[in-house]
């Protein structure tokens, strides 16, 4: 009889012992060293940078090849589409542009840096009419290249809808 009491407890001491020894041996995930934040923060400032100047083919180095850029109502799939379709567009309705970024936060491990931050920017479209924000956010998944560089592999911007300058003494009515 005492050997069937014991069984069990062997039995649950042999379970806890391995759970105990799987959950230990379970690998953690590396977190963000301050040398990666550092260099996610700069890759993006780089692209802030050349943005403002501009620059197409130095801001697309910002991004990987296969990257997901969505903002407001769009989204873009892969570097050429953001290029074609989103980047050179816009700069071809843009005079002059200011553009920092605020408030950033950068967290991640493995590789892998989730970025958000506020932004600020002012610009001119082509009729000399400026617009700006405070409030507008962006979001990033970036991605650490075997060669050690930093790649976003998806955007989100967005900002508030309102751009539009407003002409004194044309306020709409309330409905």
């Amino acid at each position: 009889m005492k050997r069937l009491t014991a069984f069990p407890l062997v039995a649950a001491l042999t379970l806890l012992v391995l759970a105990t020894s799987c959950q230990q041996s379970t690998p953690q995930a590396a977190a963000l060293t301050s040398e990666d934040i550092a260099a996610v923060g700069k890759t993006i400032d780089a692209a802030i940078e050349a943005y403002v100047a501009k620059d197409l083919d130095r801001h697309m180095q910002f991004a990987a090849a296969d990257a997901i850029g969505m903002e407001h109502d769009k989204r873009f799939q892969g570097i050429d589409e953001i290029r074609e379709k989103h980047i050179k567009p816009e700069f071809a309705e843009m005079k002059g542009v200011t553009y920092k970024a605020a408030d950033r936060i950068v967290r991640g491990h493995s590789g892998l840096a989730y970025v958000s931050e506020r932004n600020i920017i002012e610009f001119q479209d082509k009729e000399g009419k400026t617009f700006s924000t405070s409030d507008a956010w962006a979001s990033y998944v970036m991605e650490k290249q075997q060669d050690g560089l930093w790649k976003c592999k998806q955007v989100h911007w967005s900002g508030p809808m309102n751009w539009v300058p407003k002409v004194p003494g044309k306020i709409p009515a309330k409905k």
